[in-house]
């Protein structure tokens, strides 16, 4: 995962990552939690320990969606209309809008557990060979994350 900051995200390699296209759909995929276990559809996903990182990768592609659509990022978790809430039993989730050079966004998984990571996400918009495209990247932290 490395450094989760902008240049970084900025510096990827075009050919490492997908075209804003290419990403799924994000707007039918729910999220639930049963008997210590969380499901997207069908799919069991593990346990409480990656729920974080599962929001802050749904958040990020949800972005790109998003973009590609309104040609710019969501400000709020309802916009993405992914069906989770700001506050969870585990973690707190928040959008950042960031300003400056590149049109980006800044997604944050706040754990409310000592023992679980914090996560970050981070969504680029950039102009690739001519095309406007998006770049996404997450990391995790032990350390405290601010909001």
């Amino acid at each position: 995962m490395g450094e989760c900051d902008l240049e970084s995200l900025a510096n990827l390699n075009y050919q490492e990552n997908r075209k804003t296209e290419s990403f799924m759909a994000t707007n039918d995929i729910s999220m639930k939690y049963t008997q210590q276990n969380y499901f997207i559809g069908n799919q069991k996903i593990v346990t409480k320990d990656s729920q974080g990182k599962i929001y802050i990768q749904m958040m990020n592609s949800a972005q790109q969606a998003y973009f590609l659509e309104n040609n710019q990022f969501a400000t709020n978790l309802q916009d993405l209309e992914l069906g989770i809430e700001s506050e969870t039993e585990f973690y707190t989730l928040k959008i950042f809008p960031q300003y400056g050079f590149h049109q980006s966004v800044k997604h944050i998984a706040k754990s409310k557990r000592e023992y679980l990571k914090n996560y970050i996400g981070l969504v680029l918009a950039t102009t690739i060979n001519g095309e406007k495209t998006t770049i996404s990247k997450y990391c995790e932290t032990s350390e405290p994350v601010n909001l």
